[in-house]
Protein backbone atom coordinates (compact mmCIF):
# COMPACT_ATOMS: atom_id res chain seq x y z
CA UNK A 1 0.00 0.00 0.00
CA UNK A 2 1.52 2.95 -0.72
CA UNK A 3 0.14 5.74 1.89
CA UNK A 4 -0.05 9.94 0.74
CA UNK A 5 0.21 11.90 3.91
CA UNK A 6 0.32 15.67 4.11
CA UNK A 7 3.85 15.62 6.02
CA UNK A 8 5.71 12.97 5.34
CA UNK A 9 4.64 12.40 1.42
CA UNK A 10 4.41 8.39 -0.15
CA UNK A 11 4.66 6.09 2.42
CA UNK A 12 4.92 2.19 1.03
CA UNK A 13 3.64 0.24 3.69
CA UNK A 14 4.32 -3.74 3.32
CA UNK A 15 3.90 -4.91 6.84
CA UNK A 16 0.81 -7.90 6.33
CA UNK A 17 0.04 -6.80 10.30
CA UNK A 18 -0.31 -3.55 10.01
CA UNK A 19 -2.69 -3.63 6.57
CA UNK A 20 -4.82 -6.15 8.55
CA UNK A 21 -4.93 -2.96 11.19
CA UNK A 22 -4.85 0.04 8.68
CA UNK A 23 -8.16 -1.94 7.17
CA UNK A 24 -9.22 -3.14 10.53
CA UNK A 25 -13.11 -1.39 11.27
CA UNK A 26 -12.05 0.23 14.10
CA UNK A 27 -9.14 1.58 12.58
CA UNK A 28 -11.62 2.51 9.63
CA UNK A 29 -13.50 4.86 11.86
CA UNK A 30 -11.15 7.34 12.47
CA UNK A 31 -11.45 8.47 8.61
CA UNK A 32 -14.69 9.69 10.34
CA UNK A 33 -13.77 11.51 13.01
CA UNK A 34 -11.54 14.82 13.31
CA UNK A 35 -8.57 15.25 15.47
CA UNK A 36 -10.53 18.92 17.20
CA UNK A 37 -13.84 16.70 17.89
CA UNK A 38 -17.14 18.00 16.05
CA UNK A 39 -15.07 19.81 12.94
CA UNK A 40 -18.69 21.91 12.02
CA UNK A 41 -18.73 23.45 15.60
CA UNK A 42 -14.81 24.44 15.84
CA UNK A 43 -15.08 26.04 12.07
CA UNK A 44 -18.33 28.05 12.69
CA UNK A 45 -16.25 29.90 15.88
CA UNK A 46 -12.38 29.41 14.20
CA UNK A 47 -13.29 29.50 10.62
CA UNK A 48 -10.23 31.10 9.27
CA UNK A 49 -8.21 28.44 11.28
CA UNK A 50 -9.33 24.92 11.39
CA UNK A 51 -8.99 22.49 8.55
CA UNK A 52 -9.95 18.74 8.86
CA UNK A 53 -7.24 16.67 9.96
CA UNK A 54 -8.93 13.03 10.81
CA UNK A 55 -7.77 10.88 14.02
CA UNK A 56 -7.08 8.11 11.20
CA UNK A 57 -4.68 10.16 9.08
CA UNK A 58 -2.81 11.33 12.46
CA UNK A 59 -3.14 7.66 13.66
CA UNK A 60 -0.95 6.70 10.36
CA UNK A 61 1.10 9.64 10.96
CA UNK A 62 2.31 8.71 14.42
CA UNK A 63 3.35 5.48 13.12
CA UNK A 64 5.32 6.31 10.45
CA UNK A 65 7.12 8.95 12.29
CA UNK A 66 7.93 5.99 14.99
CA UNK A 67 9.51 3.95 11.90
CA UNK A 68 11.45 6.87 11.25
CA UNK A 69 12.39 6.95 14.99
CA UNK A 70 13.39 3.14 14.27
CA UNK A 71 11.28 2.50 17.31
CA UNK A 72 10.14 -1.08 18.07
CA UNK A 73 7.67 -2.74 16.15
CA UNK A 74 5.43 -3.12 19.05
CA UNK A 75 5.71 0.38 19.61
CA UNK A 76 4.81 1.29 16.02
CA UNK A 77 2.12 -0.53 16.20
CA UNK A 78 0.79 1.09 19.38
CA UNK A 79 1.90 4.18 17.62
CA UNK A 80 -0.82 3.38 15.09
CA UNK A 81 -3.28 2.24 17.44
CA UNK A 82 -3.10 4.89 19.92
CA UNK A 83 -6.06 6.89 18.97
CA UNK A 84 -8.66 4.33 18.68
CA UNK A 85 -10.72 4.83 20.96
CA UNK A 86 -11.91 8.52 20.54
CA UNK A 87 -15.12 9.68 20.19
CA UNK A 88 -16.39 12.16 17.85
CA UNK A 89 -16.33 14.65 19.87
CA UNK A 90 -12.70 13.79 21.06
CA UNK A 91 -12.11 15.39 24.45
CA UNK A 92 -15.81 17.17 24.99
CA UNK A 93 -16.82 13.67 26.43
CA UNK A 94 -14.40 14.49 29.53
CA UNK A 95 -17.05 16.64 30.47
CA UNK A 96 -19.82 14.37 29.81
CA UNK A 97 -18.55 10.41 30.74
CA UNK A 98 -17.43 9.52 34.55
CA UNK A 99 -14.21 7.95 33.21
CA UNK A 100 -13.66 11.47 32.15
CA UNK A 101 -11.36 14.06 33.65
CA UNK A 102 -12.15 17.80 32.69
CA UNK A 103 -8.77 18.89 33.75
CA UNK A 104 -6.84 15.92 32.49
CA UNK A 105 -8.81 15.34 29.37
CA UNK A 106 -8.09 11.76 29.83
CA UNK A 107 -11.06 9.61 28.95
CA UNK A 108 -10.13 8.30 26.26
CA UNK A 109 -6.94 6.90 27.62
CA UNK A 110 -9.26 5.87 30.09
CA UNK A 111 -11.40 3.72 28.09
CA UNK A 112 -8.34 2.72 25.67
CA UNK A 113 -7.85 -0.60 27.16
CA UNK A 114 -11.51 -2.38 27.20
CA UNK A 115 -12.07 -0.11 23.70
CA UNK A 116 -9.14 -2.41 22.38
CA UNK A 117 -9.98 -5.47 24.34
CA UNK A 118 -13.58 -5.73 22.91
CA UNK A 119 -12.70 -4.52 19.33
CA UNK A 120 -10.61 -7.17 16.63
CA UNK A 121 -7.41 -5.93 17.14
CA UNK A 122 -6.76 -8.51 19.92
CA UNK A 123 -7.43 -11.45 17.39
CA UNK A 124 -5.37 -9.31 14.62
CA UNK A 125 -2.37 -9.05 16.88
CA UNK A 126 -2.61 -12.66 18.10
CA UNK A 127 -2.39 -14.28 14.81
CA UNK A 128 0.69 -12.19 13.81
CA UNK A 129 2.06 -13.38 17.13
CA UNK A 130 2.05 -10.07 18.89
CA UNK A 131 0.44 -9.72 22.34
CA UNK A 132 -1.64 -7.46 23.30
CA UNK A 133 0.17 -6.29 26.87
CA UNK A 134 3.22 -5.75 25.02
CA UNK A 135 0.91 -2.71 22.73
CA UNK A 136 -0.70 -1.70 26.09
CA UNK A 137 1.68 -1.70 28.66
CA UNK A 138 3.41 2.34 28.61
CA UNK A 139 6.52 1.17 30.11
CA UNK A 140 7.18 0.12 26.46
CA UNK A 141 6.30 3.12 24.67
CA UNK A 142 9.01 5.86 25.30
CA UNK A 143 9.16 7.02 21.76
CA UNK A 144 4.81 6.92 21.56
CA UNK A 145 4.17 9.49 24.47
CA UNK A 146 5.29 11.40 27.22
CA UNK A 147 4.24 14.12 29.68
CA UNK A 148 4.42 17.30 28.81
CA UNK A 149 6.38 19.34 28.08
CA UNK A 150 8.51 16.45 26.85
CA UNK A 151 8.54 15.33 23.33
CA UNK A 152 7.10 12.46 21.93
CA UNK A 153 5.88 11.07 18.54
CA UNK A 154 2.25 11.61 18.94
CA UNK A 155 2.74 15.23 20.06
CA UNK A 156 5.19 16.04 17.24
CA UNK A 157 2.85 14.76 14.65
CA UNK A 158 -0.15 16.57 16.03
CA UNK A 159 2.09 20.02 15.82
CA UNK A 160 3.16 19.11 12.73
CA UNK A 161 -0.04 18.45 11.10
CA UNK A 162 -1.59 21.16 12.84
CA UNK A 163 1.18 23.59 11.36
CA UNK A 164 0.77 22.28 7.80
CA UNK A 165 -3.06 22.23 7.79
CA UNK A 166 -3.41 25.62 9.19
CA UNK A 167 -0.76 27.09 7.08
CA UNK A 168 1.87 27.86 9.70
CA UNK A 169 4.66 26.06 7.94
CA UNK A 170 5.28 24.89 4.48
CA UNK A 171 5.83 21.19 2.80
CA UNK A 172 9.41 22.71 2.69
CA UNK A 173 10.01 23.64 6.39
CA UNK A 174 8.61 20.60 7.60
CA UNK A 175 11.06 18.74 5.05
CA UNK A 176 14.24 20.48 5.99
CA UNK A 177 12.64 20.03 9.74
CA UNK A 178 13.11 15.79 8.82
CA UNK A 179 16.39 16.31 6.98
CA UNK A 180 18.10 18.05 9.94
CA UNK A 181 16.29 16.13 12.49
CA UNK A 182 17.41 12.32 10.65
CA UNK A 183 20.10 13.00 8.65
CA UNK A 184 18.28 13.00 5.51
CA UNK A 185 16.41 9.71 5.99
Amino acid sequence: MIFQDKIYGKVKIESPLILELINSPSLQRLKDIDQVGYLPLYQKFYPQKIKKITRFEHSLGVFILLKKFQAPFEEQIAGLLHDISHGVFSHALDYVFKEGSEKNHTFQDNIFEDFIKNSEIPSILSKYGIKLDSILNKNNLPLLERELPDLCADRIDYSLRNAICNQEATKKEIDYFFKESFNGK
